[in-house]
């Protein structure tokens, strides 16, 4: 059994997770059950299928807590996350900002900071390999900047596959970063048994960030 503060940690992922995706699945509904008029009993039956998919969201994780192989699945999608979410993050940024004066410098501190990620990782890989305990704070902070970047990268994904919902992006943008937080932020603390998977697979992310930005001058 995972020790008490990875307990803490998993049910704090299965919280967070089941939040967002209630959040993403419920706005949409509602929307929809409120043009169509539904009765009470489409309420309820609405209700009903969010509560199910919360609870069997919390309890596949408070079984995987037991045995770090449950999570190999979630682990994937955090892999992903991470090497995909630098070069959206870098794309939000660049769409957002490029057609403004000073673009070029912020363009090079967007450089900088991507390399100072991939500086920051390599050295807690290396620690790691000596048995040392790497920066936790420093960490943390990597952390958040990637769970942003994966809000960005669920965000893109979603007014692309569901255009008709761009008219109020905020419960996408709210569940995207619940999930990017999940999956980026609170994870590692809940399964720290692949501390190295993450921290590869975001100097993977980060680097193709930073050759990316660095090439886009």
């Amino acid at each position: 059994m995972a020790p008490a503060a990875e307990v803490g940690f998993v049910y704090l992922f299965a919280g967070t997770l089941a939040s967002a995706a209630v959040l993403l699945a419920f706005v949409p509904l509602l929307r929809y059950s409120t043009d169509f008029a539904f009765s009470r009993k489409g309420f309820a039956l609405l209700g009903i299928v969010i509560a199910a998919v919360a609870i069997a969201a919390v309890t596949l994780v408070y079984l995987a807590a037991a045995d770090a192989a449950y999570f190999l699945p979630i682990i994937g999608v955090t892999v992903l996350l991470r090497i995909a979410t630098p070069v959206a993050l870098y794309a939000r940024i660049r769409d957002r900002f490029d057609s403004r004066h000073g673009w070029s410098l912020l363009q090079k501190l967007v450089t900088g900071g991507f390399a100072a990620l991939c500086a920051l990782l390599a050295y807690s890989l290396l620690v790691q390999a000596f048995g040392g305990q790497p920066p936790g704070i420093a960490l943390a902070s990597e952390q958040l900047i990637a769970a942003s970047g994966a809000a960005v990268l669920l965000v893109r994904f979603s007014v692309r596959v569901r255009p008709h919902e761009t008219a109020e992006l905020w419960p996408i943008w709210l569940a995207a970063l619940l999930f990017g937080i999940a999956f980026v932020a609170v994870l590692p603390y809940a399964v720290p048994a692949y501390t190295t998977v993450y921290a590869a697979s975001g100097l993977i992310g980060w680097s193709a960030g930073a050759v990316v930005a660095f090439r886009d001058r």
